[in-house]
């Protein structure tokens, strides 16, 4: 990208022209003014990047020689402890991020997002931005009795960086004080709040809002349930790929496992797919749950002991239900090619059961 951004960098007619090949723009979960996506300046972090890796020195030109000669293995190894103590929020913290050029005509970036947002300086197109609820839980330490003592210990590092530039150093403490009481009232940041706020996710990944059926209008986007467009024919026809990756339902299974799985073995019947019980009569749906937890856990209960047939129950039922159903109507009323694959590589940089803890599981793709 960066190569692509240095070919087109020096003439401004071939920027503008490459700049009207995007119509809209969606930000998602992120934007150039969150903290983690922008800092002024990303000498001090690259030059203790050197230090670390065998080159202290004050000069620019060398460090960047220095750099291009060394692994880029080894720069991802060492990049992590370059960030100061003063830099370190909780969270993710990224040691190298986008940051501030000299105004020449080879700079990316030379004034700051909130600049160039609030001048105009963008390229006005329709644009979508927003967050997902209680994303923040990804900042959540895996050792969180620990973690939360920390945060409690150390709150005023959570206080935003631009609440406090410009102000004189007293006020940092009066911020951090109500930030405090706004979330946490009077009680401490502790285990016990993590749970509250744990609790208030359901089984799954839930969304709010969802694509839903409209009025039969002309300016109507979805008049008709997908099942019923598929089956009608009413699709672009072309050729399709679908599927879903092995056991990737383990996205969904909550990091306390042990409270986790009580509460979806004692409320199971919300596992059940809603389109299996939909126009039965109600006494069915406890008839159907029975079936599934019979197929899935046979005479066992829902545990920890179990936990593989409960990613493969969510696997199914969140994914393959779905695609599978997808797949056999597209085939069903499409004359172009239907392709239905099942990703099952089980590599060493599976982010899920890392951040899961299931490292020891073998078999699983995510």
């Amino acid at each position: 990208m960066y190569g692509f951004l240095v070919q087109f960098s020096h003439n401004p007619l071939e920027f503008a022209s490459i700049i009207r090949l995007f119509h809209r723009a969606i930000a998602q979960s992120g934007s150039a003014l969150n903290p983690w996506a922008f800092t002024k300046s990303s000498r001090d972090p690259a030059f203790r990047l050197g230090k670390q890796l065998g080159c202290a020195t004050d000069d620019a030109r060398e460090l960047v020689s220095f750099l291009r000669s060394v692994p880029s293995s080894s720069i991802i190894k060492a990049q992590d402890n370059v960030i100061s103590a003063k830099e370190i929020s909780f969270g993710l913290s990224f040691p190298f991020v986008p940051s501030l050029e000299n105004d020449t005509p080879q700079a990316f970036l030379s004034e700051s997002p909130m600049d160039l947002i609030k001048d105009g300086l963008i390229h006005e197109v329709p644009f979508i931005s927003g967050i997902t609820t209680h994303e923040g839980i990804i900042h959540i330490a895996k050792n969180r009795a620990t973690f939360m003592q920390k945060v409690d210990k150390n709150f005023k590092k959570l206080v935003p960086q631009d609440l406090v530039e410009n102000r004189c150093p007293a006020s940092e403490g009066e911020i951090s004080n109500k930030i405090r009481q706004f979330y946490f009232k009077d009680g401490d940041v502790s285990e016990r709040n993590i749970l509250q706020y744990i609790d208030e996710i359901s089984f799954g990944l839930s969304f709010p809002f969802v694509p839903s059926l409209e009025n039969d209008t002309p300016q109507a986007f979805l008049s008709e349930s997908p099942m019923d467009l598929i089956k009608d024919g009413l699709i672009h026809e072309v050729p399709f790929i679908s599927g879903i990756t092995t056991h990737e339902g383990i996205i969904h299974i909550a990091k306390n496992r042990a409270t986790f799985m009580q509460k979806v073995d004692k409320n199971f019947k919300k596992l059940v797919p809603q389109d299996l019980v939909e126009n039965r009569c109600p006494a069915s749906e406890g008839e159907i749950s029975n079936k599934i937890r019979q197929f899935y856990f046979k005479d066992g209960d829902v545990s920890e002991r179990n936990i593989l047939q409960y990613i493969d129950l969510l696997t199914d039922t969140h994914y393959g239900l779905g695609v599978y159903n997808t797949v056999k109507e597209h085939a069903a009323s499409c004359a172009s090619p239907v392709y239905y694959y099942q990703f099952a590589f089980d590599g060493q940089f599976g982010l899920f059961k890392r951040f899961f803890g299931l490292e020891s599981i073998k078999g699983k793709a995510c």
